[in-house]
């Protein structure tokens, strides 16, 4: 694994074309977690937004965009398919990472909802088969 600033890695971003604007550096970073069998870095921002950056190539890979409040928690499953996110919005959004020809995709798998308060942290067991 390679060691990279975070500084670097938000800087690189200006290079990638993406819907977002160039003030997105500006907000805060709330999680992120690193899924250490792809190399993959997933951010958790105040805006309800989740990026994942290829610590390999130095880019941003995808943006994902379905919470309506702050990223408060993010886990990888052991098998490093799968991304869980919770949120200020009080739900939990299982994201499963797709491989199509020479890139990824991330695709939104279930939305769970009915918290009562904000999601704050989130474990799977090793063989992730409990969350």
């Amino acid at each position: 694994m390679k060691i990279l600033s975070l500084q670097s890695l938000i800087s690189s971003e200006n290079n990638i074309n993406n819907d977002n604007n160039s003030s997105d550096n500006n907000l805060a970073i709330y999680c992120m977690d690193l899924n250490t069998n792809n190399n993959l870095l997933a951010v958790g921002y105040i805006d309800g937004c989740i990026k994942i950056y290829d610590l390999d190539k130095y880019n941003l890979i995808a943006n994902l965009d379905s919470h309506n409040g702050t990223v408060t928690c993010l886990r990888w499953s052991n098998c490093g398919n799968f991304l869980v996110s919770g949120s200020d919005d009080k739900t939990v959004i299982v994201w499963k990472k797709v491989s199509m020809k020479n890139s990824l995709h991330f695709s939104l798998l279930k939305r769970l909802i009915g918290h009562e308060s904000d999601v704050q942290n989130i474990s799977l067991n090793n063989t992730d088969t409990l969350m």
